[in-house]
């Protein structure tokens, strides 16, 4: 068996993680990244400085799954101020408590993991366009798919629990029921997750995170054959698996909207779209689509809030030890060191990711790591991709780039639109990147994701967004469980959740967490 600390060196770790292919913002199929920078750069060329909402319906009919919020005209930077830009974003102290946000560290990767569920970017190998690989709204299809008669691969035998994965002993710690699904060695594709998105896979902490909601549809389902439901009500004529998938995605629609998105969003704007409605994000004739002006730059705050480093469990306690370049290594692309499963010393400590206040039995008796602020820092390792050539390797000038190329209007103009004041040119220029700011007059017009990062940054010292990233991100979730298949507004409104939880009609991931009752696998087994 292998020994806990049997790592691989420097050198190993950069070579496998080259090896590596990435969906979510990574690289496209031989000879489409070349077709579709040439068409960005011929838009760009010829971009009018206005245009109707016709021609914005008719750019995006040829991306299907994606819209635009607002008819405005696009940002045009040459990649040289974007690279300047995006490589100045560096936070100089990622280890500085300072730096940290008031929220758990979990969040991070429970956001990664929702991402998942309602966006992908895909191109057209034949025709080498844009579209929509998830459907656009809060329904786990990334976990589901499309149920166990159209993904078997994903079900156990009765077709009702979802299959989990066996780890690999090491040392004192037996093989345990703690990573996701895998393909046998030996076979084609062999570590490869078995999932409803491979993307899940990309890093350990969302890939716990993917085994997280495996194990509560589970725990679900056999809550459901013990006798248990939701008090009241007609008779339930739905199978023992829809009514388990339902009330997952329900609890799971829940917590996004008040324990994660009412961390990020400003809590009176959170509170107006859900007492007023919205505003801006409407349901359309047409089917629900993904906005650019949330998935290429709002909603990448996310990327901002990652920590260089983990106390990830007892055998890996601190964040030297539980770097993010191991957790990327520690996955079914990045070879498991070797090892045909997740090796057990690896398996996360829930306690260390999530706050179990509200759990006394459970606690946080370890400590908790929290994310990073909302902020215009990015910590080291993610300026470093090891899978990509300079400048591409380097993630801010990566969202940056894709801003243009998605004709992402600046920041000043959806304040515009909005009806919000934007920041003050003089303001982004005292700013952390002034110079480079008004060098290429982004303090003026400044690209779309900086300028959620920024007055995040400004206006409440990186503990949520600002207004405009707040409205944004809060209008389109609420509209995402709104056009969800299943979406608890539909249960009228006075639902609320009935699942057991430390606070009566309220459900987070803590609760869902111990509902599942496996909260630090390591703890019961190890020295």
């Amino acid at each position: 068996m292998p020994e806990s600390h049997d790592l691989p060196t420097r050198e190993e770790a950069i070579e496998r993680l080259r090896e590596m292919t990435f969906h979510h913002g990574g690289a496209y199929p031989p000879g489409a990244a070349a077709k579709k920078q040439a068409r960005a750069a011929l838009r760009r060329e010829q971009a009018p400085r206005s245009r109707a909402a016709a021609d914005l319906d008719e750019a995006c009919g040829a991306m299907p799954g994606f819209c635009r919020l607002f008819d405005l005209p696009p940002l045009v930077l040459p990649d040289a101020a974007l690279e300047a830009l995006g490589a100045a974003m560096v936070d100089a102290n990622p280890e500085d408590l300072l730096g940290d946000s008031a929220i758990p560290a979990g969040f991070t990767y429970f956001g990664q993991f929702v991402d998942h569920d309602i966006t992908r970017e895909e191109i057209d190998p034949d025709t080498g366009e844009l579209k929509q690989g998830r459907t656009p709204a809060l329904d786990l299809d990334s976990l589901y798919l499309g149920g166990p008669a159209d993904a078997p691969q994903l079900y156990a035998a009765d077709g009702l629990h979802m299959l989990i994965g066996q780890t690999t002993p090491v040392g004192p710690f037996p093989a345990l029921p703690n990573d996701l699904p895998r393909v046998p060695m030996g076979q084609p594709d062999q570590r490869k997750a078995i999932i409803g998105d491979d993307r899940n896979d990309e890093n350990l902490a969302v890939a716990q995170t993917h085994l997280a909601f495996l194990k509560f549809h589970n725990a679900v389902v056999d809550w459901l054959a013990a006798g248990n439901g939701p008090a009241g009500g007609p008779p339930d004529t739905r199978s023992p698996f829809e009514r388990a998938r339902d009330y997952v995605t329900w609890h799971y629609q829940w917590i996004v909207l008040y324990d994660w998105i009412a961390r990020i969003v400003h809590p009176e704007i959170l509170r107006k779209i859900l007492t007023n409605g919205r505003s801006f994000f409407h349901d359309s004739e047409g089917p629900p689509c993904m906005p650019f002006e949330f998935s290429v730059a709002a909603y990448r705050l996310g990327h901002s809030m990652i920590r260089q480093g983990y106390a990830w469990n007892q055998v890996f306690p601190n964040t030297a030890a539980g770097s993010l370049m191991l957790l990327f290594l520690f996955t079914g692309g990045g070879g498991m060191n070797n090892q045909p499963t997740l090796p057990s010393n690896w398996i996360v400590d829930w306690t260390r990711l999530h706050d179990f206040t509200g759990h006394p039995q459970i606690g946080n008796p370890r400590g908790l790591n929290f994310a990073r602020r909302i902020d215009t820092a990015a910590v080291p390792a993610l300026h470093q991709l090891p899978m990509f050539p300079p400048p591409e390797n380097d993630l801010a000038i990566r969202n940056l780039k894709r801003g243009v190329e998605r004709e992402l209007p600046s920041g000043q103009a959806v304040a515009g639109a909005l009806g919000i004041a934007p920041i003050a040119p003089a303001v982004l220029a005292d700013g952390p990147h002034g110079p480079i700011l008004t060098a290429h007059g982004m303090h003026e017009e400044t690209p779309l994701w900086y300028y959620v990062l920024r007055e995040a940054e400004i206006l409440d010292r990186g503990q949520h967004l600002g207004p405009v990233g707040s409205w944004i991100v809060g209008e389109v979730f609420v509209g995402l469980v709104a056009n969800s298949r299943a979406s608890f507004f539909k249960n009228g409104p006075d639902w609320k959740p009935f699942l057991p939880s430390a606070a009566p009609g309220h459900f987070t991931m803590a609760d869902l967490l111990a509902f599942v009752d496996d909260i630090d696998p390591l703890g019961n087994v190890g020295p």
